[in-house]
């Protein structure tokens, strides 16, 4: 199953490749998640720092971001998750952290992160929390509205679609 996201920062999104934001310092870490995210279908970025982690997340358009707590560059990824929630942006995360304190649990998923797991972890495990996230933070989709994408409006009740502000061009001219 390849999954696909309409962004939720927009009020209307196109269906796309899911992609994923992996902020771990730890390499070995970072591609065995990768390659997870990957055999399921995601497209997966990896950054290694905290600044380098929250400038792609607020720029980025993202499904989905994997975060470790410790980063060596001094920025903390509950720091990365707080400030991209105060700067307005909603991609579901999970914390993948070495750190099992429950109050840093509590402490993430209060800053607004959708779940937490605790390293050492089990892929599948990952993936299925992964899902739960999605099936929980999907948009939901109505077809009486245009679907607008940048010069792209599709109406999908007349079934036709519009470029800039060119006349409608009807599904008979698409085939």
């Amino acid at each position: 199953m390849k999954y696909i996201s309409v962004s939720r920062n927009q009020r209307f999104g196109i269906i796309r490749a899911m992609k994923a934001l992996i902020i771990e310092d730890d390499q070995l870490v970072a591609n065995k998640v990768k390659v997870g995210l990957q055999d399921i279908g995601f497209d997966a970025d990896i950054v290694n720092t905290g600044k380098e982690g929250l400038d792609r997340l607020v720029v980025g358009k993202y499904g989905l971001a994997v975060v470790d707590i410790k980063l060596k560059d001094g920025k903390s990824g509950l720091d990365v998750v707080k400030e991209a929630k105060q700067l307005g942006n909603d991609t579901p995360t999970i914390f993948l952290s070495a750190m099992d304190d429950p109050t840093i649990k509590s402490l993430g998923l209060d800053l607004g992160a959708d779940d937490y797991l605790s390293k050492p972890f089990q892929m599948p495990e990952l993936i299925s929390r992964i899902r739960a996230i999605l099936r929980r933070t999907a948009p939901t989709f109505t077809p009486n509205k245009p679907i607008v994408y940048e010069d792209i409006t599709i109406n999908l009740l007349d079934q036709t679609a519009r470029y800039l502000h060119q006349r409608n061009i009807r599904k008979q001219e698409l085939m």
